[in-house]
């Protein structure tokens, strides 16, 4: 039996609209990227059994020859990426929509301004972080956190003395001391910090950690298991 088809994270939102648009030339102007990319998307899409994917058409002042190739627009993040070619189909697919991870080569900016880093997207709050390749993640999270130290007002416990263990957990995952039950123990403070605090700031402060810890858990589970840092820059046990 073939897989289940994969739910769009994007397409949870109450107002209809296309998850991705491809400019479309004016009247009289053939551009023949623009159509076969568009069937390359419907086509790959329906290979991989992902349903729900609506290829939009927008409008474009153009001859019909860009030097980037047709704009691809993410609408409900204002983005767009340009130089789409076949090669980057799935990925877009795999990658931007079923993964939330942005194709960081393809973004519409001055490639002269930027580096190919490790790059984050969280839908819901809409963070985008950027790091080198050579950042540690567990540090990010210690990062974030400190940010929050010192912060908060006090008047609940579950935010004054969650960041507090937050931070302490994370500090004995980059030195090499961390039980084995970190990673639960990270996820069972930021619920109790979300759920249970007087407003929305230890939300907040905690959502970054779970953000990194979602996407490099296994760099976590590796500093906890093996005392070793994969970017060779923690304080670890060996």
């Amino acid at each position: 039996m073939p897989p289940p088809a994969p739910d769009l994270p994007w397409l949870a939102l109450s107002k209809p609209q296309p998850v991705l648009s491809v400019c479309q030339s004016p009247p009289g102007v053939a551009c023949r990227k623009a159509a076969g990319l568009v069937q390359a998307l419907e086509r790959t899409a329906g290979r991989l059994g992902v349903s729900g994917l609506t290829v939009g058409r927008s409008k474009a002042a153009c001859a019909g020859a860009c030097a980037g190739g047709p704009f691809v627009a993410l609408p409900r993040r204002s983005m767009f990426l340009r130089n789409v070619t076949d090669d980057w189909v799935e990925p877009l697919i795999t990658e931007t929509l079923l993964r939330n991870r942005l194709l960081f080569p393809l973004l519409a900016i001055d490639p002269l301004k930027t580096i190919h880093p490790r790059l984050m997207f969280e839908r819901q709050s809409g963070v985008l972080a950027v790091m080198d390749e050579g950042a540690c993640m567990v540090q990010v999270a210690r990062y974030f956190l400190g940010f929050h130290e010192g912060v908060s007002c006090g008047k609940c416990v579950p935010c004054r003395i969650g960041v507090i263990r937050l931070t302490e957990i994370i500090d004995n995952i980059i030195v090499g001391a961390a039980p084995e039950r970190s990673i639960e123990l990270i996820q069972q403070v930021s619920d109790n910090m979300t759920e249970s605090a007087y407003c929305q700031f230890a939300g907040k402060a905690s959502g970054p950690v779970l953000l990194i810890l979602k996407h490099y858990r296994e760099e976590f589970l590796t500093h906890i298991r093996e005392r070793f840092c994969p970017a060779m820059v923690c304080p670890l046990h060996y």
